[in-house]
């Protein structure tokens, strides 16, 4: 008699978009890591997907284990504590620009849980990540994959990074190296809605506003996963001497960053601002400027990829960036050109959202100084609450 496995149901309940980390990786080898999610949705079982695809040597993976846990990372007694494993082995090899999925293991999990993914990395330096506050991190020396409470000792890196991002006004998320992503065979017709952009995005200001909107609206039914990257790009790599820092441009990662996952129904995707801004700036030179029409042409060549996936979308059109330093009165051209572009073509996207309008102040030029953190770029809280609120939560229903 032939016995047919029983198909699995993938969705993401949690994941992140890889580029370099460049001066905020982790050199320090022995340490286990510590991944903390809330999940929206359910699952009967797990998979995890680890990447090192912008490291530039092999890590060697001491153990990795699963289990439901409190929102600080502790494992209850009563708990299991599931192994997870990579082609039947406990301890395995990620080679330089590569990315591996973890061996299906069984876990009940509920919509509303905490997850913890725990890895022990034996050796290496880790340099393949992202910088997301939609999760918690912990880490420590030694192999503390199976400890049910887990003490979390910071690096001075860390603190580093922290203190000089405030002084310079940044609110950039501390980077977590390695996690790329969380899937849950998920039998209850979940899928993952995808924010894919910059750091408008990344930074969670409207997003993580949005995610809680989300959950509110559909109990158990979407994921909202941050596939965004700090200082992307639409059309071209970015030019900074940080190699790999802003990742691969948003056309070229989209079908790693997005389609190559299962489940995927909606993506709420703002991109294109980056172009705008960095030439003539320490990011790019200014011969990297594109003209509006090469922005016509990029966005409708991403839109349609989505559609062709069938995947519905929600387009953004682009705030205005007059605080920042390297805003000129060519780059507010351009960006005028395009936003006014964008409205007569929105039927490219589902669902077109206008953040300028609400967003602007007197001259047309710059954001509302009450929306603004203080880089004078990206949003604050209630910046993200007024973006959040403009996206139609109507959209996603059936």
């Amino acid at each position: 008699m032939i016995v047919l496995k029983e198909a699995h149901n993938f969705v993401q309940c949690w994941g992140m978009a890889h580029s370099s980390l460049s001066l905020m990786y982790f050199p320090d080898a022995e340490r286990t890591f510590r991944l903390i999610v809330n999940t929206a949705i359910s699952g009967k079982g797990i998979r995890v997907r680890l990447s090192n695809k912008y490291g530039k040597q092999t890590n060697l993976i001491g153990a990795v284990t699963a289990a439901l846990c409190d929102k600080d990372g502790t494992i209850p007694a009563n708990t299991e504590i599931v192994k997870l494993r990579y082609l039947g082995e406990d301890s395995f090899k990620i080679y330089p620009g590569q990315r591996i999925i973890t061996d299906y293991a069984p876990l009940n999990v509920s919509a509303g849980n905490y997850l913890c993914i725990s890895v022990f990395v034996k050796s290496c330096s880790l340099s393949s990540g992202n910088s997301l506050n939609n999760m918690s991190l912990l880490f420590c020396p030694g192999d503390k994959t199976e400890s049910r409470i887990f003490e979390h000792i910071d690096r001075t890196r860390s603190k580093v990074i922290k203190a000089v991002t405030g002084i310079l006004g940044i609110n950039h998320p501390l980077p977590v190296p390695l996690f790329e992503d969380i899937e849950l065979d998920n039998r209850e017709g979940a899928t993952a809605i995808v924010c894919f952009g910059d750091s408008l995005t990344q930074q969670g200001f409207w997003s993580n506003v949005f995610e809680r909107k989300i959950r509110e609206s559909y109990p158990g039914k979407f994921s909202l996963i941050n596939k965004a990257i700090g200082g992307n790009r639409l059309m071209r790599d970015s030019k900074f001497l940080l190699k790999g820092f802003y990742g691969k441009n948003a056309l070229e990662r989209v079908e790693e960053n997005v389609f190559s996952y299962q489940n995927v129904s909606h993506a709420i995707i703002c991109i294109g601002l980056n172009d705008m801004l960095q030439p003539g700036s320490i990011s790019a030179p200014f011969w990297d400027y594109s003209p509006a029409h090469e922005y016509y042409k990029a966005l409708t060549q991403l839109f349609l990829q989505f559609r062709e996936k069938e995947i519905k979308t929600v387009g953004m059109n682009f705030l205005a960036f007059g605080g920042s330093i390297d805003a000129r009165e060519s780059k507010h051209k351009i960006r005028r050109l395009v936003n006014d572009w964008f409205a007569e073509n929105s039927e490219i996207c589902d669902c077109f959202v206008d953040v300028y309008t609400p967003t602007i102040g007197i001259d047309g030029d710059h954001v509302k100084k009450e929306y603004l953190g203080k880089d004078n770029l990206h949003p604050n809280t209630l910046g993200g609450e007024v973006i959040a609120s403009l996206i139609p939560i109507d959209f996603f229903k059936e």
